[in-house]
């Protein structure tokens, strides 16, 4: 039964992602050119609806555990799952962080070339992007880390 769900959830993502354009999205911003350099087959539909499917499948594991009376399984099985939100903050992050970081060479490039640099345009605009991609990897630590210096109440 819990196979059966997650399929449809899995179908019913790729249909609500492709219905709202996601994928043009994820072309405009760079998602797929990079899954594909990194030698990902899938769409970052696929990927997406995919990890639905797999989330919806570890809920139902959890409960079947649950329901056998394993707790140490069943505790390991739960501390994943809350650990995914923090794996879906950061995906979020470094997508938002690759878009501005083509958006930054983008801009970069463009100076350059308007100021008469053109040969040196790309070269200059690689470490742009290099730098913003790498500002976003840093903000989620440095978030947690302020709010780890913060007292609890």
């Amino acid at each position: 039964v819990g196979w059966i769900i997650a399929r449809l959830f899995k179908a019913a993502v790729s249909r609500g992602l492709k219905l709202v354009r996601f994928p043009v999205l994820a072309e405009k911003a760079g998602i797929d050119g990079f899954l594909k350099k990194g030698g990902v087959k899938r769409s970052s539909t696929e990927l997406l609806a995919v990890l639905v499917y797999w989330l919806v499948m570890l809920i139902v594991l959890v409960t079947a555990v649950n329901s056998l009376g394993l707790e140490v399984a069943s505790q390991l099985l739960t501390q994943m799952l809350l650990y995914i939100p923090n794996i879906i903050v950061a995906v979020v992050v470094v997508a938002v962080g690759l878009y501005a970081a083509g958006f930054v060479a983008a801009i970069v490039r463009t100076a350059a070339a308007t100021a008469g640099i053109a040969r040196s345009a790309r070269a200059t605009a690689r470490p742009s992007l290099v730098a913003c991609a790498w500002t976003s990897w840093a903000v989620v630590p440095v978030e947690r880390t302020c709010m780890a210096l913060l007292p609890s109440r």
